[in-house]
């Protein structure tokens, strides 16, 4: 049932890929269905999938995306991203000037930011979603230590932290979901997916069998990645999967034999779409 006075809400999902912007699908589906008016942010690639998920209309800002890139130095200690660390900065403390701006233009009465750290507000309800709470410098313990006390600080800017996972673990994301210690402001909200209640049909050719179905993220549609799907593809037994880069037509790849990468993305069957 509707309630009787609409909040105007950001769903803001980083731009790392395509995975943030799809697991706001479902929120900003809940917010509708409440009655609230969503707005969602992003830029050109992520307001595109937002729009086709929702064709009878949704309301949009642009907003820059964090643009992190990969180089071969990320072979080397996750070095390639630790050189954009500085830059990364630089947005978000741009992003946060630009919501201070955005919450009076916009009316807005909430903001839901999907891994964006600067979208933090002193007078405007906030929520951060994010899956990594120990994040994984490949540096060692101590590396790893610092890091998580400075993204807590971040993190603690926010009203709620919702870790987008089961609560108990391993979960889904294991160690990077469920650390030692959570946030004070922090709770679970269970598994997020675009595709919960959807309806699906059975590719030509494809025999009637459970499959797991992979969205892939430009940025993470490398060659090399397909390489270590496919031979841990080959250690299983009577499944199907499909790998799609949500901004090309067709499938990349179709393996039979799949290991289970997230159960999140679990359809019955393989489907053409």
């Amino acid at each position: 049932m509707p309630i009787q006075q609409p909040k105007n809400i950001l769903v803001a999902p980083l731009d790392w890929g395509a995975g943030h912007t799809t697991r706001c699908i479902p929120i900003v589906r809940h917010l509708m269905q409440l009655g609230h008016n969503p707005i969602v942010a992003g830029n050109a690639a992520q307001l595109e999938i937002i729009r086709a998920a929702f064709p009878d209309g949704i309301a949009t800002t642009p907003l820059d995306g964090y643009n992190v890139s990969y180089s071969s130095w990320n072979r080397f200690l996750q070095m390639g991203l630790l050189t954009q660390i500085p830059g990364l900065l630089r947005t978000i403390q741009q992003e946060h000037h630009w919501l201070k701006e955005k919450a009076d233009q916009l009316k807005l009465d909430g903001v839901i930011s999907d891994n964006r750290y600067g979208l933090f507000h002193t007078a405007v309800p906030t929520v951060i979603l994010t899956h990594q709470l120990r994040i994984q410098t490949g540096l060692g313990t101590i590396a790893d230590n610092l890091v998580q006390r400075r993204h807590y600080k971040f993190l603690n800017r926010f009203g709620k932290v919702w870790v987008v996972d089961t609560p108990d673990g391993p979960g889904l994301a294991g160690i990077l979901s469920h650390p030692a210690a959570l946030p004070d402001n922090a709770c679970y909200t269970g598994l997020l997916s675009r595709l919960a209640g959807t309806k699906t049909e059975v590719a030509p050719g494809v025999p009637k069998k459970p499959c797991w179905y992979c969205y892939l993220a430009r940025s993470h549609s490398a060659p090399g990645f397909h390489r270590y799907f496919g031979n841990r593809c080959s250690r299983m037994q009577e499944k199907w999967c499909m790998l799609r880069d949500p901004f090309q037509q067709q499938p990349l790849h179709i393996f039979h034999r799949t290991s289970v990468i997230t159960k999140d993305w679990m359809i019955p069957n393989l489907t053409q779409r």
